[in-house]
């Protein structure tokens, strides 16, 4: 082990050759994102013919 591995070991308290455990937040907000946007579109694709109709 070098120099490099020890600091980055003492600094994040795991091993430097070990990733962190987890899902990844970014896609969790991304797949997040696409269902708001995909639930009020079919909301609106809903709610659109019985407003165009009332107008």
């Amino acid at each position: 082990m070098n120099d490099r591995d020890e600091l980055e070991k003492k600094q994040t308290g795991q091993p430097a050759d070990e990733q962190p455990k987890g899902p990844s937040l970014a896609l969790l907000y991304t797949l997040l994102a696409i269902a708001l946007l995909t639930a009020t579109a079919l909301a609106a694709m809903i709610v659109l013919p019985f407003y165009q109709h009332r107008h």
